[in-house]
């Protein structure tokens, strides 16, 4: 319960701001939402990739803050973050190149591939912080914080997100400004959970290693 409901509530925040996100999207009209569902295909390849060396994270992170083997835990972070990075930005460098070939498997329609190539454009090299961000989120699970990564996720998925849409897009009703709230979300994520798991992380190391 400690674990899974914060973990549950962490993830469950990304659906309820999805809602107002979508029903701005769709104010577009149905060939931005068809080239966005398209779009949305390889993002997703993407996140999963990177996501999978977050979730490694837990499992050895976990592991060896029961160890209480803290060059290890330093090691398995640093090593997570560069293949979150080498592989997120791979394949976002891949997606953005090929976009046109990439959406026009989807599709026929040159008006739907170029609003989905839009979305590839804005947000395809930035999904490396979506496993940055995931990574600190389990740093702070495995050392039995998780209340804090959900707290994070609320205030950047959820609030800022949310005040995006309804103060800063409305200033910029291009649909360039609306792919931008979820790369600066994420980055936003990145800083709030890095700041606070990095030195929770140093100070329970400083205090075995004075109780050792």
């Amino acid at each position: 319960m400690h674990i899974g409901l914060p973990t549950g509530l962490q993830r469950s925040m990304f659906s309820i701001s999805n809602v107002v996100l979508v029903s701005t999207l769709n104010g577009f009209g149905d060939l931005v939402v068809a080239g966005n569902t398209i779009g949305h295909q390889f993002d997703a390849i993407i996140h999963d990739a990177t996501d999978a060396f977050a979730s490694s994270a837990l499992s050895f992170i976990s592991q060896n803050v029961g160890a209480k083997n803290f060059k290890r835990i330093w090691l398995i972070i640093y090593e997570s973050l560069f293949l979150t990075f080498a592989v997120g930005m791979s394949l976002g460098i891949i997606s953005v190149i090929f976009a046109p070939q990439l959406c026009g498997i989807m599709s026929d329609s040159p008006e739907v591939i170029a609003y989905g190539v839009t979305r590839i454009k804005a947000m395809g090299l930035f999904y490396c912080f979506t496993g940055f961000f995931n990574v600190f989120s389990n740093i702070l699970r495995a050392i039995k914080k998780p209340t804090i990564a959900m707290i994070g996720s609320f205030l950047t998925t959820v609030v800022f997100r949310l005040f995006w849409i309804y103060v800063i897009f409305p200033l910029n009703p291009t649909l360039n400004n609306y792919y931008a709230v979820y790369p600066i979300s994420w980055f936003l994520c990145v800083i709030f959970n890095g700041s606070v798991a990095i030195p929770l992380l140093r100070k329970m190391q400083k205090k075995y290693e004075l109780e050792k």
